[in-house]
């Protein structure tokens, strides 16, 4: 069964070659090992699932300057993510971010996390969304609530010219972006850290 991607993410997505990817066939499924992610209580990686729909999900992170991993000065997606950050007060040394993948034959699913030390509670959603849209095809948006959480419900043309469903929530500190069943969507932000309080 074929499934897309149905969000461009400028920093985790397109570092990885899963922009508007089409999966094919299944990917294999596998856990990050331990061993390769330093131990830290306030790691975006901790709050990463680590199952989807009863899958162990691929995890993948990246951190800091990784994210300009062969990107140039001029490369509009470095471009994007910089004026993101500075729109926040922070640079490319605050941020950390991730993303759960999880595809089978029948089964599609992912949880990115964008984690920016010191941000502004409340102000990660406003300046990501802009940025977002221009990335998709016919978007349209709804405020709403799922798994207990506010949130924002981003529809959007995806493979053979379905709409696809994206959930953006924002946790203060991390903006968290879901797609799959909507059963995992809503255990998976059930379980997603509490939101910050805004200032």
């Amino acid at each position: 069964m074929t499934k897309r991607i149905a969000v461009c993410l400028f920093s985790v997505l397109l570092a990885v070659g899963l922009v508007w990817a089409q999966e094919e066939s299944a990917a294999p499924s596998a856990t990050a090992e331990a061993s390769e992610v330093p131990f830290d209580p306030d790691d975006l990686y901790l709050d990463m699932p680590y199952y989807l729909g009863g899958f162990e999900p691929d995890i993948v992170m990246t951190r800091g300057q990784e994210h300009f991993a062969n990107l140039d000065a001029n490369d509009q997606t470095r471009l994007e993510l910089e004026g993101f950050l500075e729109s926040v007060g922070a640079d490319i040394d605050d941020m950390v971010s991730g993303y759960a993948l999880a595809s089978q034959e029948d089964f599609f699913a992912f949880v990115v996390g964008l984690r920016v030390e010191g941000a502004v509670p409340g102000s990660l959603m406003p300046a990501y969304l802009p940025i977002l849209y221009e990335d998709l095809e016919e978007p349209s948006s709804l405020a709403g609530k799922a798994g207990g959480r506010d949130v924002v419900v981003i529809t959007s043309m995806g493979s053979a010219d379905e709409f696809a469903e994206l959930y953006v929530y924002d946790a203060g500190d991390t903006l968290w972006l879901l797609q799959g069943p909507s059963d995992v969507v809503e255990d998976t932000l059930e379980n997603l850290p509490d939101p910050l309080p805004e200032e």
